[in-house]
């Protein structure tokens, strides 16, 4: 599954989750160019996401799409009382 929100020509593509027994066969590539394809039809000038650095199969299926890295983002936990 997968959401996509439209706002002022940027397509958020968020929770894109293939069940683990489904992995590898395809269907994540799949599923991201049906969202692609919804972006275009929505005349999206942008697509982006987020994903977790150590994800390197759905990063490389993202980079394989024309994805790239924009910027780092650091998750803080703060410990204690």
């Amino acid at each position: 599954c997968g959401l996509i929100v439209f706002q002022s020509g940027f397509a958020g593509i968020f929770d894109v989750v293939v069940s683990k027994n489904q992995r590898r066969r395809g269907f994540g590539k799949e599923l991201m160019l049906g969202l692609l394809l919804e972006a275009q039809k929505e005349k999206a000038h942008t697509a982006y996401l987020q994903v977790v650095k150590n994800n390197t199969i759905a990063r490389s299926l993202y980079h394989d799409l024309g994805f790239v890295d924009e910027y780092k983002y650091w998750y803080r936990i703060k410990n204690g009382n």
